[in-house]
């Protein structure tokens, strides 16, 4: 597959709702023993045949590994390792990395407890696409004790690969996992949710080399949203009617899509999402960045370089988009984006099948987030946007938060450069806009 080598292209999908699309592999090959590295801490270690899985009871913290798995839980709390647990000659090894984060889960676990759990639920694992090449480790939270069927709502990815608690690959270290905090409130009140790891984190190269220059977001994210709410639907436990979709990001932006594919939610809730084209979005995320790099540049030279980068990005992505909608498919699918992990022919798909045309076609109630303080999507341009294109609409509600990031965490970060300092803060997503989701959900 050749590379698309076109001018610009490399800047203009830099920054594509971030973090990075393509998974990230961790190059070192350190793996430590688990039962004498615990065991010298103090803890007790059990190994149960029946699950093959390894429990660490310490003196403040529990931990579960399952062998030849990435699944494991921290103190009953679901994380997804970057590599297996791996078995050799009967013992247990788990790689240096993957000991830091589960330690770092701990260090910050007590100090990032969303607000307003009111009721106790059951977190139990689940496969997502069992039978499919592409199966996907996941979790159901279902509230306890209730006696008639739950809404439920299926949790679907932004852009790159991120693992079931939205803990992107690019940033395995971060104490913030805004897919459990959401996953955790809305079961403790109530409303069940399935989340799983996104088939990028979890298949990464092997389903670009399975699907090639076909990749679009049908594979990468559309089927298994559907497979998930197929999944609440055939659980006896759940209204089937009353099954709903939170797409953060690009998975607002395809929550619409999804729905009109076959997920056939009973409502959208859209998470600081954009009904604009990728390429719009990354050309206005390009002149973000270089404005942050201009404002701290002080070389003349420089300056003018930079300047003249930003105003020429427009003209840039005009000229992007003509040149991919002139090439055939085959042309397409043969030339590889490497910032983007896929070929033109992915873009092409998006651009073929507009957010506004799914947004004019889902005729049921729509719930627009957005914080005032995102980088990513913007409230001046995108949170606008779905007001003018679903203004004559009496079942969509839109809701902006101050001072929240693209995560609805707090926001400390005033530009672009520095997006992801963030993501190194601990914290939780807001407990205003989770009750907020529930009040909606619950009124539908």
């Amino acid at each position: 597959m050749r590379k698309f080598t076109k001018k610009g292209m490399a800047l203009l999908l830099a920054l594509i709702m971030l973090p990075a699309t393509v998974n990230v592999v961790i190059a070192s090959s350190e793996f430590i023993p688990i039962r004498s590295t615990f065991e010298a801490a103090d803890a007790n270690v059990e190994w149960s045949s029946a699950d093959r899985s390894i429990t660490i009871v310490g003196v403040d913290d529990t931990f579960v590994f399952f062998a030849d798995s990435q699944r494991a839980y921290v103190n009953n709390n679901a994380v997804t390792l970057q590599n297996n647990i791996v078995i050799e000659n009967g013992s247990a090894f788990i790689h240096q990395a993957d000991l830091d984060m589960i330690m770092q889960a701990a260090l910050v676990a007590d100090n990032n407890i969303v607000e307003g759990l009111s009721g106790s639920f059951t977190d139990s694992p689940v496969i997502i696409g069992e039978a499919t090449s592409f199966p996907l480790n996941g979790i159901l939270s279902i509230p306890n004790n209730v006696a008639e069927q739950v809404p439920a709502v299926v949790l679907v990815h932004g852009t790159g690969a991120s693992d079931m608690n939205g803990v992107p690959a690019a940033l395995p270290h971060t104490p913030n996992q805004p897919f459990r905090d959401i996953a955790e409130y809305l079961a403790s009140n109530g409303i069940a949710v399935i989340r799983y790891d996104k088939r990028t984190y979890t298949h990464g190269l092997g389903m670009f080399e399975a699907y090639g220059g076909s990749l679009t977001v049908m594979q990468e994210t559309i089927e298994d949203a559907i497979l998930a709410a197929n999944m609440l639907r055939n659980d006896p436990r759940i209204d089937e009617n009353r099954i709903f979709i939170i797409g953060h990001s690009m998975g607002g932006m395809l929550a619409p899509r999804i729905h009109a594919e076959g997920g056939d939610f009973a409502g959208l809730i859209i998470f600081a999402g954009s009904p604009r084209f990728l390429l719009d979005i990354s050309a206005t995320q390009s002149i973000m960045m270089l404005e942050a790099m201009l404002a701290v540049t002080e070389d003349d030279a420089e300056r003018k370089a930079l300047q003249a980068l930003v105003e020429d990005i427009p003209a840039q992505m005009s000229a992007q988009i003509n040149a991919m909608l002139a090439l055939s498919d085959e042309e397409a699918k043969d030339m590889f984006i490497p910032e983007l992990g896929a070929s033109v022919y992915y873009i092409l798909d998006m651009y073929r099948n507009p957010v506004e045309v799914f947004l004019e076609k889902a005729t049921v109630p729509i719930l627009v987030m957005q914080p005032a303080n995102d980088l990513q999507v913007l409230v001046d341009i995108d949170f606008a946007l779905y007001k003018e294109l679903l203004a004559d609409r009496d079942n969509v509600t839109f809701k902006l938060y101050e001072g929240l990031n693209h995560v609805f965490m707090t926001a400390t970060a005033d530009n672009m450069a520095d997006v992801l300092l963030d993501w190194e803060i601990p914290d939780t997503v807001d407990a205003q806009v989770l009750a907020d989701i529930v009040t909606w959900i619950k009124g539908q």
